[in-house]
Formats: C-alpha cells, structure tokens, sequence
C-alpha cells in the first residue's frame, strides 16, 4: 500500500495532466490500493505478484521521465499553428457509424433463430441472452462474414470517435449526438449478455476524449459537477453489468441477484488477485518466451504464426476465501509471456520512452495524426490492460487504421 501511494506521489509531482506515465500509474496505483484495502479479509493475495507490477510502472516512468519537451528538435516544433476539424462531417460520421454498430449485434440474434418482436417481451429477452452466451462460450457462433465483421468494427469506432468529437462541441444537442454511440454496445450487452462490449465503449470513448484534448491544447478540469457525474456514470455503468450478466443466466430474481452478486466480485476485482497467486508459481527464467507474439496475437494468429483459441488462458485461479475463481490475468500476464519476469519491466522502461515521446510530439503537433492514433492505442490499452492486450482483437487493431485514415481526412494543420 505505501509503496502504491509512494507511486502516486511521484507521478503527480513529474508529470502533467494525463500523459501516459500518470495514467498508467494512477490505474494501477489506484487498483492496488483499492483491491487490497477493500478486499482485505475477502480477496487472497501473495503480494509478490503486486510487487512486481509496481516494478513495471516505476520502469515506466523512469523511460518516460528521460523524454522532456527540449529534447524534441526544436527545428520541427510549429508553436504558431492549430488543428482545424471539419465537425459538422464528423458529427455526421458518429451519427452513421452508430447506426451501422446496431446491424452486427442484429444479425446475431437473427442468426440465432430469434425474432426482434421478442425484444418488446422480457421472458424472450432472457432466452434470448441464455442461449447466446451458451453458444459464444461453447464456440458455436456464425460470425456472418467479412462484411458483418467490418460492422462489427464500426461498434468500437462509433464510441472513440464519439468522445473524440465530444471534445470538439460545446453545444448540449451535440454533445448528445456523441453519447449516443454507446447504445449499439449498450444492446448488445442487454439482449446478448456480451458485457465486454459495453465495457470497452466507455473505454474506447475516454481514450478517445483524452487525446483530442491534447490535439486542442485542453488540459482536464477536475470540478464537482464532474466528480458527481462521473459517480452517477459509475453506479448507472455498474447497474447495466449486473443487470446484463443476470439476463445472460436467463432468469430476473433475487436468488439470481445473489448469485450474480458474487460473479461480479470476480469479473470485477478478480484480475489483481489471479495474476498475483499465478505469478508466484512462475520461474524467473521461462523456457520459452514469444517476444510480442501473444501481445499482438490478432497479428500472428493472422498470419498463422500462432494460434488463437477460444478463451487466450483457461487455467482458473481461486481469488477469495468463499472460492471465487477466475481466468482474468490482466496485460502483465501477455508481457510475462512475450519477454520474461527479468524482460517485462525492461520492456515497459522502452515502452515509457515511446508513449512519452509521442505525447510531446502530439502536444506539439508534429506528426499529430499519427501521434494521436498511438496514443488513443496506448491509452485503451491501459484501460484494458485489466484483461488482456487489445492487441489480441482484430477488431481493435482495424479500428485504430480507420480511426487515423478518418483523422487525416478530416483535419488539417493550419497557421494561427
């Protein structure tokens, strides 16, 4: 817990705003404290496992802390020019890319035998979700083809492109226009049981707010109003998961409420614990090692390097003293894999470098869209860090290509 708030405390005080080195230690700073204080008595930890990824966000922060603004070339840096965004075009694209998100979790419930009149009928919808679930986790899916799949991908865009917009309107009706590229995933989760979907837009539409305020030379406002909004988002954002996971085991009750409470704890807060007890058992040297090969699978299971299964781990670990089991092992897990206990914090001293400058050059603007794409990759990638890589999912990786070859269409640099 000390060495946690020891980590706070120093990126507070070397960086500014939420440039990468800050996020990612407040995200794990702030999980650790969290999960450990809040689950002491509850959770199981060994402790080696948390010790080792401070030593990972401290590498971090010392490659990012090598990188300051003088060490770009001054010769590239245009203090005396902006970013000009066509907003009205992309308010457009928001707009049709949400509405195109719908078509994907549509075709799956029709591929599955049921008809979109049972959505008004709430025993069908718990059908509904039961037997989506059953046949996603059983592999028994109809994926629809490249064209439903490149819609699928319009799932993620919608929600990043969104925030990004957001960032760019002051008007409330816009702003609004914005917030609904959550309802595609926000439908999916509800009829499907598909709750990751919802979890990554929120993600995805941060990351994507984030970075354009860097491209506006905005910096985040921490207010009240903003502070209670973001509790009220918490609690509405929770209620929709838990309501979403109790569909997905087909019946609305309160024993099924108890049981879903207890599942919860697990998708929730799980992921701490299980990398811990699972690092404890690891070998220092390990026999083999991918060197970025699970980090990008969607990549090498591509090309038929390696090859993706249904679930990336299977193995569960017991996280609770009640039981509790998961097979979340977050993204330190994928580095252990690829470089090594002795590598994985090497890797993130260079992977501090990288993000660091190119937040600087995406401050400044130089090489600003493809700056910004990495960084909208990078931050959704912490967020998501809590799972898995996002790197695993083609999906993610086709949307980061759109997302730039829409930001070079639809901005410019201009002189101010």
């Amino acid at each position: 817990v000390l060495l946690s708030l020891i980590c706070l405390i120093i990126a507070r005080r070397s960086f500014k705003e939420l440039c990468p080195g800050r996020l990612f230690t407040y995200f794990w700073s702030g999980q650790i404290l969290l999960l450990i204080i809040g689950g002491y008595g509850y959770l199981l930890f060994k402790y080696s496992g948390i010790l080792f990824i401070l030593l990972c966000i401290v590498t971090f922060n010392l490659g990012a802390s090598l990188i300051k603004k003088n060490k770009i070339s001054t010769a590239k840096i245009q203090l005396k020019s902006a970013i000009r965004f066509n907003v009205r075009k992309l308010l457009r694209l928001v707009l049709t890319f949400a509405l195109l998100g719908f078509i994907s979790p549509i075709y799956d419930l029709m591929s599955h035998g049921f008809d979109l009149s049972g959505l008004f009928d709430l025993s069908s919808v718990l059908e509904m979700n039961n037997g989506m679930s059953v046949d996603r986790y059983s592999g028994d899916e109809n994926s629809g083809g490249v064209f439903v799949k490149l819609l699928s991908v319009l799932g993620s865009l919608s929600p990043l492109l969104g925030g990004f917009v957001f960032n760019l309107v002051s008007i409330r009706r816009e702003k609004l226009m914005c917030t609904i590229t959550f309802l595609p995933a926000l439908f999916g989760s509800l009829t499907q049981g598909a709750k990751m979907g919802i979890i990554a837009s929120v993600f995805l539409f941060f990351s994507g707010y984030i970075v354009c305020g860097f491209l506006l030379n905005k910096t985040l406002n921490f207010k009240i109003k903003y502070f209670v909004w973001g509790v009220l988002c918490t609690v509405a954002f929770f209620s929709v998961l838990l309501i979403s996971m109790m569909f997905r085991i087909g019946k609305f009750d309160i024993d099924t409420f108890e049981i879903v409470k207890v599942k919860f704890i697990s998708y929730a807060f799980g992921h701490l614990p299980a990398f811990d007890i699972w690092f404890d058992s690891q070998e220092i040297i390990p026999e083999t090692m991918s060197f970025g090969g699970k980090m990008f699978l969607g990549i090498t299971n591509f090309l038929g390097i390696m090859k993706r299964e249904q679930g990336m781990y299977q193995d569960f670990i017991t996280i609770s003293n009640m039981g509790d089991e998961t097979n979340v092992f977050t993204i330190f897990r994928v580095f252990i894999d690829d470089f090594g206990i002795i590598g994985t914090p090497l890797f993130c001293f260079f992977l501090g470098v990288f993000f660091q400058q190119t937040y600087v050059k995406c401050r400044y603007l130089i090489n600003y869209k493809l700056s910004a794409t990495l960084l909208v990759a990078f931050y959704f990638m912490v967020f998501w860090s809590f799972v898995t890589s996002v790197f695993v999912y083609t999906t993610y990786l086709v949307t980061f290509i759109m997302f730039y070859i829409i930001l070079s269409r639809y901005s410019q640099k201009v002189p101010i």
